[in-house]
């Protein structure tokens, strides 16, 4: 039983942006059952990608709002789903593996895991080049563009979250998988920074420090402009930045 309920959660997750493909050594089911339940697997494959309420959720799980309410923040306390607030009410939602579950086991990453990992993400990149609607891609706006290459510098880095409400920052999972598989980083570890309801998923997730203006940023930036990183945020109106390095995801 066990065994079909990850070949199916397998399947979930393969259906989500991120993808989540099977191999022939079968590494990918050696990380699910590291990282979920026979129950707490079902319980995921209950959810979808789109924020919904406990009052939509708990029936689909069969159990009532308190009940169900437990077993969704366990599961998101452990940063295998997603949880936000909009004031009182919170809503869960399934998400990829990578950009996803993988990030938010910054805290309980270990050298197993790790291990792992390193194995699996030649297959998730083999993947990622036949999927057809990428994570981060380009949105056709039928319009005509002027081919401007430029390169933006810290001040445009900062223009870009100057209104952000809250900010918080976190270290790159790249570099504490590389420090369990004893491949320390010189470099400082706290490089991933989150705006706004990335940043409030993050906090919940208690792994961070975090701030609510843009005072840390702005003195995060320019550690990362003396540490020789690039920053890079993922849109012009950006969840999320990260200082990259040329160390950064090489298996990706």
């Amino acid at each position: 039983m066990s065994v079909e309920v990850y070949t199916r959660l397998r399947e979930f997750l393969d259906s989500m942006p991120g993808c989540f493909p099977a191999t022939e050594s079968g590494v990918e089911m050696k990380i699910l059952k590291k990282l979920f339940t026979p129950e707490q697997a079902e319980i995921t494959m209950k959810l979808t990608p789109m924020p919904e309420p406990l009052s939509e959720i708990a029936p689909r799980l069969g159990m009532s709002e308190s009940e169900a309410s437990e077993k969704l923040e366990e599961l998101a306390k452990e940063g295998s789903i997603m949880r936000v607030r909009t004031g009182e009410q919170a809503l869960y939602f399934a998400i990829s593996f990578v950009v996803g579950i993988y990030e938010f086991h910054l805290n309980t990453i270990d050298r197993e895991l790790s291990e792992y990992m390193k194995e699996y993400f030649p297959y998730m990149a083999k993947a990622w080049e036949s999927v057809g609607t990428k994570q981060l891609r380009v949105v056709p706006i039928e319009a005509s563009l002027h081919d401007e290459k430029k390169v933006g510098n810290y001040a445009q880095i900062r223009e870009l979250i100057k209104d952000k409400e809250l900010i918080a920052v976190s270290p790159c999972i790249c570099t504490k998988e590389k420090g369990h598989m004893d491949e320390p980083c010189s470099r400082p570890e706290e490089r991933c920074i989150q705006f706004d309801m990335a940043a409030q998923a993050a906090v919940f997730f208690e792994r961070l420090n975090y701030e609510d203006n843009a005072q840390y940023y702005l003195i995060w930036s320019a550690l990362a402009k003396r540490a020789g990183a690039e920053l890079e945020p993922n849109a012009e109106w950006p969840a999320r930045c990260e200082q990259r390095l040329r160390c950064c995801r090489q298996h990706l």
